[in-house]
């Protein structure tokens, strides 16, 4: 009879019984007759399965490892897109100092300082070049240990009705001011001799205890019309001033801490019977320059801005 060389479904369990080998041998035959040609045959072919097998299970575990990679990588892109975000949106916020946006130039905003200059300032009842402010790292600042002379620093021009917006800071213990219709002249020898002022102060500071001295006063007028918080020293505070025909508003940190107008007979009453008497210019004007107080412990400044009226 013809032999058969097939592999048959009876490959299960080879050396248990002759019946389920390789038909090696004629069909029928139940004596093992297994040839060296057979059994090499055998093992040809189950090295060639075996060979399979493995590649099976090697493309398996090559698939597997490649859907890891594949998560890893995936998981590796969202962490790098969050932190792109973050620091897209950190760097585009933290540009933003001393600068006016699209909407803020449509409505008419100014800046009166660029971030990187003094442009637009000078020292009061002077022209000389002066290194007491200073210019640097986006902040407009009056520099303690600057011992080449004191001097309060006011804008070039001068302003009437005007809505000025800035953030400031001091230092632990710190004082300074801001002044408003300021009257640039000889014979008056500083910018509060005419200039009503806008008080910064720190908390720490002595003077903390006289309500008419704490920040966001009428300095020496008035106290705050309603409360507003001061933050620590070196913590940026925001600030602004309104003015419209002589009639004046204070805002500190957006709470509205002093109402008052200059043409009024109780501000000039208020006037005479305080200290500022002995200064026959203070608070008799509604425009003027704008000044920076200097101050023995530092003031820092940025995001100055002006919408006039």
């Amino acid at each position: 009879m013809q032999k058969s060389f097939l592999i048959t479904s009876r490959v299960a369990v080879f050396f248990k019984s002759p019946k389920n080998w390789f038909n090696l041998s004629p069909v029928g035959n139940t004596s093992p007759d297994v040839t060296t040609s057979g059994l090499c045959c055998f093992l040809g072919q189950y090295i060639c399965l075996t060979k399979v097998i493995l590649q099976i299970h090697t493309c398996k575990s090559i698939i597997k490892n490649l859907q890891i990679m594949k998560r890893n990588i995936t998981k590796s892109l969202s962490i790098l897109t969050l932190w792109v975000a973050i620091f897209t949106c950190y760097a585009y916020t933290g540009d933003q100092n001393n600068k006016l946006s699209a909407k803020e130039k449509a409505q008419g905003w100014k800046l009166l300082f660029d971030g990187s200059s003094t442009s637009g300032w000078h020292l009061y009842n002077s022209h000389d070049v002066f290194t007491v402010w200073k210019a640097k790292d986006g902040e407009l600042f009056c520099d303690p240990m600057d011992k080449t002379g004191p001097g309060d620093l006011i804008t070039d021009k001068e302003y009437k009705d005007f809505d000025l917006k800035f953030d400031w800071k001091l230092p632990k213990g710190g004082n300074s001011g801001v002044f408003i219709n300021v009257l640039e002249r000889k014979d008056v020898p500083t910018g509060w001799a005419s200039g009503p002022e806008y008080q910064l102060l720190d908390n720490a500071n002595p003077d903390y205890a006289k309500p008419q001295y704490r920040s966001g006063c009428l300095f020496g007028m008035s106290s705050q019309k309603n409360p507003a918080k001061t933050r620590p020293a070196d913590i940026w505070n925001h600030a602004e001033i309104r003015q419209k025909n002589g009639k004046v508003q204070f805002y500190l940190n957006g709470v509205l801490t002093t109402t008052e107008d200059f043409t009024s007979k109780a501000w000039a009453q208020k006037v005479a019977s305080s200290h500022f008497h002995a200064f026959p210019e203070y608070g008799k004007h509604i425009n003027g320059h704008i000044a920076l107080q200097d101050w023995a412990t530092g003031i820092a400044f940025r995001n100055i801005k002006i919408k006039e009226l």
